[in-house]
């Protein structure tokens, strides 16, 4: 991380309110030395961005995450990874609902992008007993919500450049499935998210969960009305895109839910080109088996 972002997520205060305190934030990268003496080493600035801060050594990270360190007198420096994923978690969280967050001012948020661009993976690797962060999440996914705009607008995770999306920005729901986040996918359902919404670079929800191999999201979507065979985005349908990305679980369940095997559209046409470009043997086979033909050139 850069000097400035780990200045900022140390000045989150967490408990159970979690804030961005801005008098907490240390002054400069002096200050951090002196707060991890001897465990961490300040990077010069290689690409622009500002000098970076890592630990010292890797032989550090395994000390601190060991079960060693856990029976001596240093205990209390001992790092569980569910944990410290949960931790940092909900500082990207605070950090993002934090009501003056602007994607318009980088520079007074200097910790906004890693957070946009980071806070679910650290979401699916913590545990949920220490911080609140499933609630953290949900506050992010309501709607009628600025910070819901703020985050998509500050790294959109349906670009794979994190470009805004143009015109409408797509519903909670379609992000939801992106990230595979089933607990915010159910709540979002039964609150009345419309599971059929158009958007998104995937077009809509299902083909979103289809895409990243979100089988069971895949599977909720579908028996909440979500249409199988539901036209859009750059694969055309979701039996299209798990095809393509080799989800043959979920291909198998499309079809078995009455997806067309034979649907055209997308840019490669249909499911089973789709399967070919890709060399997924199994999945070919199973949608030849379910009556697939090569289109007519």
């Amino acid at each position: 991380m850069t000097v400035l972002e780990l200045i900022d997520a140390v000045a989150v205060e967490l408990g159970d309110h979690p804030r961005l305190n801005p008098d907490g934030r240390l002054l400069n990268e002096d200050e951090i030395r002196r707060t991890c003496p001897g465990l961490i080493e300040v990077d010069v600035d290689r690409r622009g961005d500002g000098p970076t801060v890592r630990i010292a050594h890797f032989s550090v990270q395994e000390y601190l995450e060991s079960e060693r360190i856990r029976q001596h007198t240093a205990a209390t420096f001992s790092v569980g990874k569910a944990e410290a994923h949960a931790e940092i978690a909900c500082i990207c969280l605070t950090y993002l609902l934090e009501p003056a967050l602007s994607p318009d001012s980088p520079q007074e948020y200097p910790l906004a992008l890693y957070a946009a661009q980071n806070w679910h993976e650290h979401y699916r690797g913590g545990g949920r007993a220490k911080y609140d962060i499933e609630n953290q999440a949900i506050q992010l996914f309501q709607c009628n919500s600025d910070r819901f705009e703020n985050w998509v607008s500050t790294w959109n995770v349906d670009h794979y450049k994190g470009e805004r999306p143009y015109g409408t920005v797509p519903l909670p729901i379609y992000y939801a499935s992106l990230l595979g986040l089933e607990e915010i996918v159910r709540l979002l359902l039964d609150k009345g998210a419309d599971v059929n919404a158009q958007g998104g670079e995937y077009g809509n929800a299902l083909q979103a969960a289809a895409s990243n191999g979100h089988e069971g999201i895949v599977r909720l979507l579908l028996d909440e009305g979500a249409d199988v065979n539901a036209q859009g985005g750059f694969y055309g349908n979701a039996l299209q895109v798990a095809a393509y990305e080799g989800h043959e679980g979920i291909v198998r369940l499309l079809l078995n839910e009455g997806a067309d095997v034979n649907a055209q559209g997308g840019v490669y046409g249909n499911a089973l080109q789709a399967a070919a470009s890709r060399g997924h043997e199994g999945i070919v086979r199973l949608l030849l088996d379910k009556g697939a033909v090569k289109a007519e050139s």
